[in-house]
């Protein structure tokens, strides 16, 4: 994925089984980041065949929770 904003710490990212991303996300995985815009390799090891929707965020906090 790519991050072109100034946050820093780590991105999530959700995988859900929907396209409205209602409910908890089936997968989460969480991607250590470089304090800085780039390009960021994340892997999901195990993944079951299948289409899932992902979203993706930079937590400040690091909790895990997105807060805008």
């Amino acid at each position: 994925m790519t991050y072109l904003g100034t946050q820093s710490g780590p991105l999530f990212v959700r995988f859900f089984a929907t396209p409205d991303f209602l409910g908890a996300p089936l997968y989460t995985v969480r991607v250590p980041a470089a304090p800085w815009p780039g390009d960021f390799l994340f892997d999901r090891p195990n993944l079951p065949f299948g289409s899932y929707y992902l979203y993706a965020f930079r937590d400040a906090s690091d909790s895990g929770v997105y807060n805008p």
